[in-house]
C-alpha cells in the first residue's frame, strides 16, 4: 500500500508539474479539487471496512 500510495501521489504531481493539466483544459483550483478527491478515493479503497451490524 505505502508504494501504490506513493505512486499515486508521485504520478499526480508529476502531471501538474509538467503541465498536463492546462493542456486537458482542468484548471489550477480544479486540479486542487481533483487532488483531494483522489486521495479520499484511495484511502477509502484501502481502508477497514466496518465490522458489520449485529442482529
Amino acid at each position: 500500500m505505502l508504494i501504490a500510495g506513493r505512486a499515486l501521489v508521485y504520478g499526480f504531481a508529476r502531471m501538474k508539474i509538467d503541465g498536463h493539466f492546462p493542456r486537458w483544459g482542468i484548471a489550477e483550483a480544479e486540479a486542487e479539487r481533483l487532488a483531494e478527491a483522489i486521495l479520499d478515493l484511495f484511502i477509502e479503497g484501502i481502508a477497514k471496512p466496518p465490522p458489520p451490524a449485529p442482529e
